[in-house]
């Protein structure tokens, strides 16, 4: 089990590790210029700019085109913070920040009400799909943030100045506005390939929770760093092992936990007893949750202790697909795939075989991912067929989100609920009936 765990969950936690650290900094100095809810704001600004270079220039637009929008609106919306808090002295910048958020809340309604596939944008910017970050995923984002990181270093003797004390940096000469700009930029890059990840829930919890509980027991802003990066870090590794054994949606289940450790500092800090009771009551709970087989994670009938899937009769396990009928019947047998190939399978036969003798969610899911994009319309009836055998919720909401892409009437998937709902059942009838008349 714990094997299957690894490798579920091994490139999320590897993505999670940049946010940790570059986002837990950051939060520093977001608490100490009280602007809580930038990223936010940043969030919904950036999302305005990719919504607009889709409606404008398509979804198939180049990369470097479709970059220009939320690249242009982050410059924007920095120079915008920066000049406000410098001319601007009659609000405080927290109120510019939430009246911008409404005006970008408002752009981004109206832009999705004419893009297609509108709520698919509005679900990934909020739940992220972190738990199916590619290894490219992981590395341009580590890459972002690393040159950031960088520019943060050189610059953060003038950085921290105007985060400690705005006033004293403006007497002593500093030039506050051209720093203001550099840092709401930097920031505004990050949200945005960390929202594209990780979505606005898990990045603002990153951001806010593990800095408020080093603010709690230092003002020393090395130690500061240390326990926001540490918290972040375990918090992270405890979420996604509750969201893996348990069945839950990755992101919130890594908020959560963020918040507990929030929760279990801030005990402690004013009740150490009682705190450290409550941090080894949810490390038992963590190791127990590691080593025991509880929860949803095995699939229906599979060897206990070991992730293996249940014995398919050779009977089941037969290719159950028109394709594979056909070569068996012409005397061919198709390609037995092995499910660590599927990412790099070009044979649509061997892929639907795979999947009709397979049972492990996660490599159904895969299957159906790789089928989306080599054969569209295999690839939509293999993702009902597996939508409707209720896999577990992070399954099905990356299935869900994959399907979007290529077929926009999946927006009515409703992911929490069953296969039995009403309006998954008039969603998934909609979509057979849309691919029987495109044959």
């Amino acid at each position: 089990m714990m094997d299957g765990l690894l490798d579920l969950l091994g490139l999320p936690l590897l993505a999670c590790v940049p946010l940790a650290l570059l986002l837990g900094y950051l939060g520093l100095h977001v608490l100490e210029r009280e602007i809580v809810f930038i990223d936010i704001a940043l969030a919904q600004i950036v999302a305005v700019g990719v919504v607009a270079s889709e409606v404008l220039l398509g979804a198939g637009a180049p990369a470097l085109a479709g970059q220009a929008f939320p690249l242009a609106v982050t410059v924007l919306a920095a120079a915008f913070y920066a000049v406000v808090r410098r001319r601007v002295r009659a609000l405080a910048l927290e109120a510019v920040i939430g009246i911008s958020y409404g005006v970008a809340a408002a752009a981004a309604l109206l832009l999705l009400g004419v893009a297609p596939g509108g709520h698919v944008h509005v679900q990934h910017m909020l739940a992220g799909s972190i738990l199916w970050a590619s290894p490219a995923d992981v590395g341009l984002s580590a890459l972002v943030f690393a040159l950031v990181g960088a520019v943060l270093f050189l610059c953060r003797r003038p950085i921290h100045r105007i985060s400690d004390d705005y006033d004293a940096a403006v007497r002593a000469g500093l030039r506050v506005v051209a720093w203001d700009f550099l840092f709401y930029f930097l920031l505004g890059v990050v949200v945005a390939a960390a929202v594209r990840i990780a979505g606005v829930v898990l990045v603002f919890a990153f951001l806010i929770m593990p800095a408020t509980l080093a603010a709690l027991f230092t003002e020393r802003v090395g130690r500061r760093v240390g326990i926001a990066w540490g918290a972040g870090l375990v918090a992270a590794a405890a979420g996604l092992l509750f969201a893996g054994r348990l069945d839950f949606s990755v992101g919130p289940a890594v908020a959560l936990f963020l918040g507990v450790a929030l929760g279990v500092g801030a005990l402690f800090r004013v009740h150490p007893v009682a705190g450290a009771l409550g941090a080894a009551g949810v490390a038992a709970g963590l190791v127990l949750l590691a080593v025991l087989d509880v929860g949803p994670g095995l699939p229906a009938g599979a060897q206990a202790g070991t992730g293996r899937p249940p014995r398919v009769p050779e009977a089941a396990a037969a290719p159950r697909d028109e394709e594979a009928r056909s070569a068996a019947a012409a005397g061919r047998q198709p390609l037995r795939l092995r499910p660590e190939d599927v990412e790099d399978a070009e044979d649509i036969v061997a892929l639907g075989a795979l999947f009709a003798r397979e049972r492990a969610p996660d490599v159904r899911a895969r299957i159906v991912r790789r089928l989306l994009a080599l054969a569209p319309p295999d690839g939509i009836a293999r993702a009902l067929e597996f939508l409707e055998s209720d896999p577990p919720l992070y399954f099905r909401q990356v299935v869900v989100e994959a399907l979007g892409a290529v077929e926009p009437k999946a927006a009515g998937f409703e992911v929490t609920a069953d296969a039995g709902a009403e309006v998954n059942r008039r969603t998934a009838a909609a979509i057979r009936a849309g691919l029987a008349g495109a044959k």
